[in-house]
């Protein structure tokens, strides 16, 4: 059996339903078609496997979602019929890298309805910065995302009363086994501004 593998991203929520910080690993095989599967992951080339799979799966493919970052796993599989399992197959080793540090200060200002976000710069090489808001940190929806060297974002749209915001670093040049981090890093601490409302019911009299 031959195996590959290779390392998927989470970016903000959107393909995985998770938070920025963390990344997957994707496996998959090439032989064994009409056969169930087990996956096992360790922790060294020498360690025990351990079966990350609940069940047999078909086709010959798995997302592992609890991998630690900074952090070199061993993956193997065995194929799974009439009640039997096969040896394992050869080990393939996936390096998880770290993400981009996360921004140190976000600062915000409001005028009217606008809102402008700012921050320090990441020392890292980069590929931009992701803009998210939310009424509370629980919440928080990415809005925009600009490129490295640009560290402001204006928000024309924010709704009128209290938003949070918050940054994260990003980086596209992801191969795990040379790099030191990539994808999307975690969310800066949020910060708040309040956006007032018009006044309404306003009256005159004519004299």
């Amino acid at each position: 059996m031959k195996l590959r593998a290779f390392v998927l991203l989470f970016f903000a929520a959107t393909c995985f339903g998770q938070s920025p910080g963390k990344h997957v690993v994707s496996l998959n095989c090439t032989d064994g078609t009409g056969v169930n599967f087990n996956w096992y992951r360790a922790v060294s080339a020498t360690a025990t496997p351990v079966k990350i799979t609940t069940t047999p799966v078909q086709p010959c493919a798995f997302t592992d979602s609890t991998v630690s970052l900074n952090t070199t796993y061993w993956y193997t599989a065995t194929t799974v019929q009439n009640g039997s399992e096969s040896v394992p197959s050869v080990q393939v080793m996936v390096k998880i890298p770290d993400v981009p540090a996360t921004v140190a200060t976000v600062g915000v200002v409001q005028s009217g309805s606008t809102a402008t976000v700012t921050w320090t710069a990441s020392p890292q090489i980069i590929s931009g910065y992701n803009i998210y808001r939310g009424t509370t940190a629980a919440n928080l929806t990415k809005i925009g995302t600009v490129p490295s060297g640009t560290v402001s974002y204006i928000d024309s749209t924010a709704p009128t009363g209290t938003n949070l915001y918050a940054v994260s670093v990003t980086s596209n040049a992801c191969s795990p086994a040379t790099v030191v981090f990539c994808g999307e890093g975690a969310l800066s601490v949020p910060v708040s501004v309040v956006v007032p409302s018009a006044p309404t019911g306003l009256t005159f009299t004519v004299n």
